[in-house]
């Protein structure tokens, strides 16, 4: 940490860096916490699944129904839970970006369209573009 006595574009320097750090390591970590709660979703969807394959020979159609109605409400949770985590990703996107631009002079997040034949795949992608989330 540059001392008091020192330039007053050293300290500045010095804090823009802090920020560009801190907004990096938070955006990783949305980004973590995005595949921490899809997995988390992923399991009591799955467990639901299983459930209710095995309840389907047995005839206790109320017990299926509240097992259906778990994933359901499971698979909503997660929709929106990833709506939310796009929402924060994306807010320290932006932070970063604003951030990175003025101290490196570069846009780290400029999108570069490479020769795809219009297949583009990758997370955001695919929360973006859930089956229930089409209009």
């Amino acid at each position: 940490m540059p001392a008091e006595d020192d330039h007053p574009d050293k300290i500045e320097r010095f804090r823009q860096e802090k920020l560009l750090d801190i907004a990096g390591d938070v955006r990783k970590f949305e980004i973590e916490l995005f595949w921490k709660r899809s997995t988390f979703f992923w399991t009591f969807i799955a467990a639901s699944f299983v459930a209710y394959a095995t309840l389907k020979d047995h005839d206790q159609r109320l017990l299926r129904f509240a097992v259906s109605c778990f994933g359901i409400v499971c698979s909503l949770a997660w929709t929106l839970g990833n709506r939310g985590n796009k929402y924060w990703q994306e807010a320290w996107e932006k932070k970063l970006r604003r951030h990175q631009e003025g101290f490196l002079g570069v846009d780290l997040f400029l999108v570069l369209r490479l020769p795809t034949n219009g297949a583009v795949f990758g997370i955001r992608g695919v929360s973006r573009y859930q089956p229930w989330r089409l209009r």
